[in-house]
């Protein structure tokens, strides 16, 4: 199975980042994965060419959230761990759209990036109660 477009674009940030020229890139994908295209990559030759580019020096951003300012609403830590929780009770299937779903039947809030702190302390109460339910009923089934 190929790379997802997400992917494709963390590689050509990373060859950008380094100042790779076209030729050392290929090089690079040649040598650590055996293809001379990022099209050609699957999953593993992904994580390996990743590898290699941090072995280089670079560090992607990708995963860091800029909320800015903002009083009130909920940290980038509370919703980075909300988003974890319902990763955890979906067992990684669940999308933003999902969540959204389920926080405005819960709390009337539409999208994660509404939280206020407080909704998104009771969010992440709830969400760890319905992971630990999850839990104890899969480990009962066993």
């Amino acid at each position: 199975m190929g790379l997802t477009a997400k992917q494709k674009s963390l590689i050509h940030v990373a060859k950008k980042r380094l100042d790779m020229d076209d030729e050392s890139y290929r090089a690079l994908l040649q040598r650590v994965s055996g293809v001379r295209s990022s099209k050609q990559l699957d999953a593993i030759d992904f994580d390996n060419v990743m590898r290699e580019f941090d072995r280089l020096g670079f560090k992607s951003d990708f995963s860091k959230a800029n909320f800015g300012v903002r009083p009130g609403m909920a940290t980038a830590k509370q919703i980075a761990y909300i988003r974890q929780l319902w990763s955890d009770f979906t067992d990684e299937t669940g999308t933003d759209l999902g969540l959204g779903k389920w926080l405005q039947r819960q709390f009337g809030v539409s999208a994660i990036r509404f939280l206020d702190s407080e909704t998104a302390r009771k969010a992440i109460g709830g969400l760890s109660n319905m992971v630990q339910r999850r839990k104890a009923s899969t480990k009962a089934e066993d």
